[in-house]
């Protein structure tokens, strides 16, 4: 039954008899070549006691199918053959054992789209996606009374500017706690704007206040809040890495920015194990390979040889489906296999925030950044963790944010540790490891 002029209406296909005979389970042989099917995503309302209305999320087309229809599109959730459907739907729906009355019934329901092949879904993610220039508003860089660790993180970022021929801004939000070590890194950053030409900035717990104190000005009954967070709490010496990225979000107004630590380094190194194409699969744990010398973590893979920033924009804004467009990050029809098509939203959503991993000490590795939102696993495929015993460093791929799209952003609210990306945004991560200097961490 389909939607027709605003009203729902019967047809033939829907009007499917599966008998009672009962031949017992038939075990499948699934063509490698075969298409694979899996329901569409939809909301379910009862009409009676054997109809339901059947609203397909995407389109909002509506239906109305039976109670043995309903349970049957329940068992096709997963990318799977014809063959695959029609064993499991004879083994678990009571009443529906006769194969070819079921096959019958899912080829149905396949031209009527309630089940997509996943043919089709690859070639609507690979229609051309409507985009726009993008560019990189600043680099922010957060310091906490580190100075040697910022010195070589400049030296390293002055090497890719001159590489690639760019002169980017960069934003230095500075939460030391010493003076001396502010005025060392304040002098630290112009070294760096006379070496390269970038424009920069400096923002210190000085310049915070008086940012803060302006929007109070503006804002005064959100004064309480801005002060929570954007400058410190009543009971903390310092900003916090959070407002950092509270404060970042602000001054870039809704353009693109990336966010490094201090103790970050550049190049990036691509991951010694990565295969090409996306994982799609949101459920992949993030991947990880341990060594017994931090010198081995430091070389392990290749350097990444294109511009990351560049890299990052390509994406950042876009959906995510949209990288599959690209080579290195295609989708096969093998990668979707047994996947829920529910699971797969993040793939038609925009990219507010991408990450790349990073190399360093154990500490580093599992202190994991989390957001409060919507975070995705579409990433290079990367193997299994290897077993950690009798090593003491790591190089891994962990949810070091590297960019995030302010456009698409809402304010955290009392929770300064993080920024919450929108219902309707994703976070994904990237193949590519940032060094990190694993005996000079910092509480935050």
């Amino acid at each position: 039954m389909t939607e027709q002029n605003n009203s729902m209406t019967t047809t033939p296909e829907f009007q499917i008899n599966y008998g009672s005979m009962n031949f017992g389970a038939q075990s499948a042989r699934p063509d490698p070549d075969a298409p694979r099917y899996a329901a569409i995503d939809a909301m379910v309302a009862p009409l009676s006691s054997d109809e339901y209305a059947f609203i397909a999320k995407d389109s909002g087309e509506r239906h109305v199918l039976t109670h043995h229809v309903l349970q049957t599109l329940d068992q096709c959730r997963e990318f799977r053959t014809i063959d695959e459907h029609v064993a499991r739907v004879a083994s678990v729906v009571p009443g529906l054992t006769q194969h070819d009355r079921i096959r019958k019934g899912l080829e149905g329901l396949a031209k009527t789209g309630l089940l997509v092949s996943d043919g089709d879904y690859l070639t609507a993610l690979e229609r051309e996606p409507e985009s726009q220039p993008r560019s990189l508003h600043a680099i922010y860089i957060r310091a906490c009374d580190r100075p040697q660790q910022l010195r070589l993180l400049l030296d390293s970022l002055a090497n890719y500017e001159r590489r690639f021929r760019v002169a980017r801004n960069v934003v230095l939000l500075d939460d030391s706690i010493e003076e001396s070590n502010r005025d060392t890194n304040r002098d630290l950053l112009r070294e760096f704007a006379r070496a390269v030409g970038n424009p920069v900035s400096y923002i210190g717990p000085v310049e915070r206040s008086k940012l803060r104190q302006r929007l109070g000005k503006a804002v005064p009954q959100a004064a309480s809040s801005l002060e929570w967070l954007l400058d410190r709490g009543p009971r903390t010496r310092r900003g916090g890495g959070g407002r950092s990225w509270n404060l970042a979000l602000l001054l870039s107004a809704g353009r693109m920015f990336a966010m490094l630590d201090e103790d970050f380094r550049l190049p990036l190194h691509r991951h010694a194990d990565v295969q090409p194409g996306l994982e799609p699969n949101p459920a992949v744990a993030a991947s990880a390979r341990f060594y017994r010398r931090l010198e081995d973590a430091l070389v392990a893979g290749e350097e990444e040889s294109q511009d990351p920033f560049e890299a990052h924009l390509q994406i950042c804004g876009d959906r995510l489906g949209a990288a599959v467009t690209q080579e290195g990050y295609r989708l096969s029809r093998d990668s979707l296999r047994g996947i829920n098509l529910g699971r797969l939203e993040h793939l038609r959503v925009p990219t507010a925030a991408q990450s790349s991993g990073l190399i360093g000490s154990p500490i580093c590795a599992i202190s994991r950044h989390r957001a409060s939102g919507t975070e995705t696993c579409a990433r290079s495929r990367l193997p299994r963790p290897t077993s950690p015993r009798s090593c003491s460093t790591i190089a891994t791929c962990c949810r070091a944010r590297i960019r995030m799209d302010a456009a698409r952003t809402v304010w955290p609210v009392r929770r300064p540790s993080s920024a919450i990306p929108a219902h309707s945004s994703c976070i994904c991560r990237w193949p590519w490891a940032m060094p990190r200097n694993p005996t000079a961490s910092a509480r935050r």
